[in-house]
């Protein structure tokens, strides 16, 4: 249950994603600088710092970009087959997994090629770089990837939702359009978009609030020349300050991935 937008800026793309979670589920922790390095067993050439914010409870993520250049973003899936009842891995250790693989083609590479979904219950994955995105589903039986026109411009959005699920999804991106055509607005860097429901939340907003459901955070991953920069803002019952997040910190790239935009459009 979340919602990511991806807009292509002249100096690179910003992934903001909003994370709505049930209310029983344990809290989460803001974005960190994580290191693979430091654990045992690493292979030489995958030890890429990498940040990005953590659950509490399965220890995964959602949202995530490392030294590469590299975004990835997860959002559940809600297919047929997910309620078998088998026991599963949480689908949080897919981000920190891809990022292990370095650049934006080296990461979609591993997901198409070497990553197997079988035992994950259903998911979308959005892997983003300097002006580029792709997003790969697994409802279940297959992984494919999406070849949406909306990839083709300057922003798009993903959402998912296990209440009401396609009402909830046509509402919010209505919303995106709206947003979209009004000049993608935005209050302290914060697409306008992502703060339809702040201080007034309700069920289909993307800051929603629900009988079991409510969102927790927002957080914001900028790419841009030199830097990899994150701001997150805990959502809680009083609406939240844009100006003014709850963290921010930044991630210098490797030199050597280091490159001009592939295009500059917004």
């Amino acid at each position: 249950m979340c919602t990511l937008t991806l807009v292509r800026a002249r100096d690179g793309v910003c992934a903001t994603m909003n994370r709505d979670e049930l209310r029983s589920r344990g809290g989460e922790t803001g974005p960190t600088c994580h290191d693979p390095g430091q654990n045992p067993g690493q292979n030489p050439g995958q030890n890429d710092k990498w940040i990005g914010p953590l659950d509490n409870d399965a220890g995964g993520t959602w949202i995530g970009g490392n030294a590469h250049g590299t975004i990835a973003c997860l959002l559940n899936g809600y297919a047929a087959s997910d309620g078998l009842g088998l026991k599963r891995p949480s689908r949080g250790e897919i981000v920190p997994s891809a990022l292990q693989h370095g650049g934006y083609h080296a990461v979609v590479q591993w997901l198409q090629r070497r990553f197997d979904p079988r035992p994950y219950a259903s998911f979308s994955v959005i892997v983003a770089g300097h002006g580029d995105w792709v997003a790969l589903r697994w409802d279940g039986v297959r992984l494919s990837t999406e070849t949406d026109a909306s990839h083709e411009s300057d922003s798009a959005v993903h959402t998912s939702s296990s209440w009401d699920t396609a009402n909830v999804a046509t509402r919010r991106r209505d919303a995106f359009k709206a947003w979209v055509a009004a000049g993608k607005p935005r209050t302290a860097g914060v697409p306008d978009f992502h703060l339809i429901g702040n201080g007034d939340p309700m069920p289909w907003t993307p800051i929603m609030a629900r009988p079991g459901s409510v969102t927790r955070s927002i957080t914001q991953l900028h790419l841009a020349d030199g830097n990899m920069s994150a701001r997150y803002w805990a959502v809680g019952e009083t609406a939240i300050d844009p100006a003014h997040p709850d963290v921010e910190l930044q991630l210098p790239l490797a030199a050597h991935r280091v490159r001009a935009p592939a295009q500059s459009t917004s």
